[in-house]
């Protein structure tokens, strides 16, 4: 805590005023000369205003200016000349939010939540934005401190979801087990109807509400990953692609996608695409993509017969 220094007087002494002490001033001071002798019983200070600098001079024993400026040197020098006139006092208990706002000022909080720059995703809800803002200037938290804590909760968060997801994922592994094991001898059976069921409702390519495209079968494993309905949600496609009429399940011998469909169901996407005018038109200005694509359908809805 910085300690100010009363006006010592006329008595060969420069006065100083109630402000902090510095070398600069005391340097001044004991250039102006040794004060006087002091009567018999009185002492050098005697003629200080301040009570309290007073009395503080006395329990210290200081024998002059002199030993008050050798005092204040060291103590600048201990806690560094940069940092001198620079410390802070911590409020009390009881302070006024006057007094807090002032304390924290000099910290630099910010005068307003808003004016927080927090390194949260571009993404991130404006509520929690708002939020974790209006926490940090309630706690006083310094534009450090407030990037710290949020880069932690960033991180946290982060591996919580991770976490979560891969327990998601082991959950449905699990029941995908399961399921299997209660279709026995059908299992493989019903997990080919469920193929088929989505090879006829979804597309090769879906195209996700952020404007981005995955697989049918990336789109597949977010689902059943994601649901924590896996047994559910096979027992749901076997069944469908049973209900579809064609229980002969053909392939190709290429896994997933179009290999998995019957020739019923080959024929009737075929006839899907044809109506499609933007996939016809791709398809006749010689997409690669949409030839080779028909050339399976076609593999797929007018199989080769078995020769014998």
């Amino acid at each position: 805590m910085a300690v100010g220094m009363a006006g010592v007087g006329t008595a060969g002494v420069l006065p100083m005023g109630t402000g902090r002490t510095t070398v600069a001033r005391l340097v001044l001071l004991m250039a102006t000369g040794p004060a006087p002798a002091p009567a018999p019983g009185a002492q050098w200070f005697d003629t200080f205003e301040n009570a309290d600098v007073k009395t503080w001079v006395g329990s210290k024993g200081f024998k002059d200016p002199s030993a008050v400026a050798e005092s204040a040197y060291n103590l600048e020098k201990l806690i560094g000349f940069d940092k001198a006139g620079r410390t802070l006092v911590i409020p009390k208990d009881d302070a006024t939010p006057e007094e807090i706002k002032a304390f924290n000022t000099k910290l630099g909080v910010p005068e307003k939540a808003a004016d927080y720059k927090l390194p949260l995703p571009a993404n991130a809800n404006p509520k929690l934005v708002e939020s974790i803002q209006g926490w940090m200037h309630k706690a006083g938290a310094t534009p450090k401190v407030a990037e710290a804590l949020t880069n932690e909760f960033v991180a946290f968060s982060a591996t919580q979801q991770e976490q979560a997801r891969n327990d998601m994922i082991t959950s449905s592994d699990k029941a995908f087990a399961d399921v299997s094991q209660k279709w026995g001898a059908k299992a493989q059976e019903n997990l080919e109807l469920g193929k088929r069921f989505a090879a006829q409702v979804l597309p090769a390519e879906v195209t996700l509400d952020d404007g981005s495209k995955v697989s049918r079968q990336d789109l597949l494993e977010r689902v059943f990953n994601s649901t924590g309905a896996t047994g559910v949600m096979l027992e749901l496609f076997a069944n469908a692609g049973r209900g579809m009429g064609e229980h002969k399940v053909l392939s190709n011998g290429e896994g997933g996608g179009f290999g998995d469909l019957s020739p019923q169901a080959a024929q009737q996407r075929i006839a899907a695409l044809k109506a499609d005018p933007a996939w016809s038109k791709a398809y006749l200005g010689g997409d690669k993509d949409k030839l080779a694509e028909m050339t399976r359908l076609n593999a797929l809805a007018y199989p080769a017969p078995k020769a014998g």
